[in-house]
């Protein structure tokens, strides 16, 4: 389309399109409509108002202090995938996650193999961490030989498959949106893009597995925090934005809209 595009890699100048002046430098129409197809009206595809009233709510669950208390979740899991490599058993941070790591790679060289994949089991762990941290869900079991979680295949060939559909994302998006209402658009998914194109209809499953499992979580949480509002002090994201939505809903005030509370796309 022989447009000019400005690529920033100078650490000052993200820092002020990032951080301190994003208010200004907002993103583009094809960013926010491609991210609200695959995630909802979630942090990354809302603007102005919207936007801020979930940064700040998100604030506090990544300040210092926060993070710090995440740490043994952290050590755990890294040790599950590390443990054979590591070969220290007399470690101080042998916690829950860290001791599974471990011991899948253990259980893989122990069975023969000269060779562990090492991308894999980080990424295996990599997913456990968000899963425990963020979630409050673990996604993985750290063991050999069990199949993956179905949410941690689907994120990870999300974004390969996003980029195969860019000129469709930044030139046709905005305008195929504003057609009919998200019933209608999904049934033509379903009706007449999915079996014709096999990208889109991968990029359809991998979107529902992400909405079901992100609304199988978030539904077990607030049944969890009805029946014993003391687990709203799980420190994991969802626990604390949890009790967030349960807070406001006692008070009747004003709070992120059920679209904006929970990740999925267009459906």
């Amino acid at each position: 389309m022989k447009e000019k595009i400005l690529y920033v890699f100078d650490p000052k100048a993200l820092q002020h399109i990032i951080v301190k002046d994003q208010d200004i430098f907002e993103e583009t129409a094809p960013f926010i409509d491609g991210n609200k197809v695959l995630w909802g009206d979630g942090l990354l595809s809302t603007l102005g108002e919207s936007h801020r009233k979930q940064r700040k709510m998100l604030n506090p669950v990544f300040s210092v202090t926060h993070v710090r208390e995440m740490m043994p979740v952290f050590y755990d899991v890294t040790h599950k995938a590390c443990k054979h490599l590591l070969h220290d058993s007399s470690s101080t941070i042998l916690t829950y996650f860290t001791r599974q790591l471990t011991a899948a790679i253990e259980r893989e060289l122990l069975s023969g193999s000269q060779e562990v994949d090492i991308h894999h089991w980080m990424s295996r762990g990599a997913l456990e961490l968000i899963g425990r941290s963020g979630l409050g869900h673990s996604l993985d079991s750290l063991t050999e030989g069990e199949k993956p979680h179905p949410y941690g295949v689907s994120v990870k060939e999300l974004i390969p498959l996003v980029f195969t559909m860019t000129f469709v994302r930044i030139y046709l998006l905005g305008t195929l949106l504003k057609i009919g209402t998200p019933k209608f658009r999904r049934s033509v998914v379903d009706n007449v893009l999915a079996p014709l194109w096999k990208n889109a209809r991968r990029l359809r499953d991998i979107i529902d597995v992400m909405h079901n499992t992100s609304v199988d979580i978030f539904n077990a949480k607030k049944r969890v925090l009805k029946e014993d509002y003391d687990v709203g002090k799980g420190k994991d994201i969802m626990s604390i934005l949890s009790a967030f939505s349960l807070f406001y809903a006692c008070l009747a005030m004003p709070y992120i809209p059920k679209s904006e509370s929970q990740y999925g796309g267009d459906h």
